[in-house]
């Protein structure tokens, strides 16, 4: 090798700085994996608090998907880690089928395999402050997604079902708030008609997002990732279930109505969205009595 040259790539060749250290090895930690998204993990977070509990520390979690990471950084069950560790995880998120009981949902399931029976905790995310152009209430976050786009066809709602919910909102006197990613928009909501008024938060991050989440006065979507941040959050809404996993997912939040049509008609959702849309007319209509 020619003289200084080893110095030379050591000073050049350097790890990617999401690269984990040869060195990192950590006893206990979980790997939240790619293709298993938001919704999959928030049912494991009372598991998470158990065992922080239980360990008397943070569990170190490493999110294959960097940006779930970001609304857990406050957390103080959780540690969210830079680096993959080197060794492999004693937990991976992944449906719990074989350790179900029969109508157990998935928080349940998950607490009950790794803490024991028992008061199963809420759900949780971080509480982030709204971005400072969020719009004066009252709001309505409404959003559509789903990150397995093969069981996307059990949780679609109709594209005219869309439209309906941004009028509905507008013309009940609230701020229609419009959240998801940049795949959302081009799926579902690109073809749409915004009435005046519209506050889209499409493409911003996911922690900015769950900020305006947490502002608004209700929220209704379909089975996706943010509804369950909305449940854990405490935000009240509806969720327009399809033929999605029902049991496993619909859990019971406070606040939250499960509105179930398998056949996906349209006409069905719009009197739960009317619903939703009357009962927060009549809590607004307390607060200034």
């Amino acid at each position: 090798m020619v003289p200084g040259m080893e110095d030379l790539i050591s000073r050049f060749h350097r790890p990617h700085p999401s690269a984990a250290p040869p060195d990192l090895e950590i006893p206990f930690w979980v790997l939240q994996k790619r293709g298993y998204g938001l919704g999959n993990f928030l049912t494991m977070t009372p598991a998470l608090q158990g065992l922080s509990i239980e360990k008397g520390k943070r569990i170190p979690v490493f999110f294959s998907d960097s940006k779930l990471g970001e609304i857990f950084k406050d957390s103080p069950y959780i540690q969210v880690l830079k680096s993959r560790p080197t060794n492999d995880p004693e937990i991976k998120t992944r449906r719990p089928s074989k350790i179900r009981k029969e109508d157990e949902n998935d928080a349940d399931c998950f607490y009950r395999h790794y803490v024991g029976d028992g008061e199963r905790p809420p759900t949780y995310v971080d509480r982030p402050q709204p971005p400072k152009d969020f719009p004066p209430g009252p709001c309505v976050a409404v959003f559509h997604g789903c990150l397995n786009h093969n069981a996307s066809k059990g949780k679609l709602l109709p594209e005219k079902t869309l439209q309906v919910l941004l009028n509905r909102v507008a013309k009940a006197g609230s701020t229609p708030v419009i959240l998801g990613n940049k795949q959302d928009y081009d799926r579902f909501w690109k073809a749409l008609k915004y009435p005046e008024g519209t506050f889209s938060m499409i493409g911003r991050p996911l922690r900015v997002q769950v900020g305006a989440l947490a502002a608004c006065d209700c929220f209704i979507s379909n089975d996706t990732g943010l509804a369950h941040v909305a449940g854990a959050l405490g935000v009240t809404g509806t969720i327009l279930w399809r033929k999605s996993a029902f049991k496993r997912f619909a859990l019971p939040y406070p606040g939250v109505t499960h509105f179930r049509d398998e056949e996906g008609r349209h006409e069905e959702y719009v009197k739960a969205i009317d619903r939703q849309l009357g009962q927060l007319k009549e809590e607004l209509r307390n607060v200034v009595e």
